[in-house]
């Protein structure tokens, strides 16, 4: 599968439409879990077949780094699982703004970060090769959790199971649904 959501068999590329996507990352993510393939166990756990440890100047591919940390504290990110982050602000001018925030790996690697609304509106999506600059790490936090100062957030979290996701997912779309008549972007 390629990010722009074809998939190529035997040497022949086949698109899919844009209402099929949505359904095809399941589809790659589940078969991949189930697979004791070699590639499919690759993607499951990180490990690259080719180690690349850079020095050729070549980008490390996201699916090769075995660790990403959550932006809200130390859990590791995976394909398998996602990280549900509830902040609260607490600071002198103001109290009990609240953001929420789930992060998980897709299955090239890449964190994809979700701001929500309390009503379980997307604010923000954020899809990243873990491996950012510093500038490219201080320019998705901002656009996640504004710009930076002298706030202090207090989080609590709880580690989602793919079944606990497909459940947030379905909220999520009724939420969506029920507040603007469409669904819209996917997890």
């Amino acid at each position: 599968m390629t990010r722009n959501g074809n998939i190529i068999f035997d040497g022949t590329t086949y698109p899919f439409s844009a209402h099929s996507q949505k359904y095809l990352g399941a589809i790659v993510e589940a078969a991949f879990s189930q697979s004791d393939d070699l590639l499919a166990i690759q993607y499951r756990n990180h490990q690259p077949l080719f180690p690349n440890t850079s020095a050729g100047g070549m980008l490390v591919a996201a699916s090769d780094i075995p660790d990403v940390r959550s932006l809200t504290g130390r859990a590791s990110l995976t394909v398998e699982s996602g990280l549900l982050t509830s902040l609260t602000l607490h600071s002198a001018a103001s109290s009990g703004n609240q953001i929420i925030l789930f992060e998980k790996r897709n299955h090239f690697g890449d964190r994809v970060a979700y701001r929500f609304s309390n009503q379980g509106k997307i604010l923000v999506r954020q899809e990243v090769h873990p491996s950012l600059s510093l500038a490219a790490d201080r320019q998705m936090r901002e656009s996640l959790f504004g710009s930076a100062d002298a706030s202090t957030y207090k989080a609590q979290s709880a580690l989602l199971s793919e079944p606990q996701v497909r459940a947030l997912l379905a909220w999520r779309e009724r939420c969506q649904a029920s507040s603007s008549g469409i669904a819209g972007d996917n997890l």
